[in-house]
C-alpha cells in the first residue's frame, strides 16, 4: 500500500473510531431529601419522555440517591414519591454526553381528615 493509501486508511480508522464514541444519550442522577434536609430512602423517582411518553422509573437508595443512565436527550417529567410526602414534579432538560444532577426536596403530606369534634 502507498503513502496515500495507509493515510487514508489511518483517516478512516480515526473517523470510525470517533463515531462509536460519540454518545446518543445522557444521564440523571440526583438525591431526595425531605424539607429538613434529611435523605429520603425508597422514594420512587420517574422520567417520562415528554415527547415518546417512554418512562423509567427508580429507587432512591438508602442515603436518598437515585439515578438514570442511557436517558435520551429531550424534555422530561420527573416525579418523585414517597410514603408520607406530597408527590412532587418537575421538569428537566437532559442533552447528550451530560450527566444533569437534579436535587428534589419533598413536603410533608398534608392529611386530609378533618377532625368533626
Amino acid at each position: 500500500m502507498n503513502r496515500v493509501g495507509n493515510f487514508l486508511l489511518v483517516l478512516f480508522c480515526g473517523f470510525a473510531l470517533v463515531s462509536v464514541r460519540a454518545g446518543t444519550t445522557g444521564r440523571m442522577n440526583g438525591m431526595v431529601k425531605d424539607a429538613a434536609g434529611i435523605v429520603v430512602a425508597g422514594a420512587s423517582v420517574s422520567v417520562t419522555n415528554e415527547a415518546t411518553g417512554i418512562s423509567k422509573t427508580s429507587t432512591t437508595d438508602r442515603k436518598g440517591v437515585f439515578g438514570f443512565v442511557a436517558v435520551l436527550p429531550g424534555d422530561y417529567k420527573v416525579r418523585v414519591e414517597a410514603k408520607g410526602f406530597t408527590p412532587l414534579d418537575r421538569v428537566a432538560v437532559v442533552h447528550v454526553d451530560s450527566v444533569l444532577k437534579i436535587d428534589l426536596t419533598l413536603e410533608p403530606a398534608v392529611d386530609s381528615a378533618v377532625d368533626s369534634r
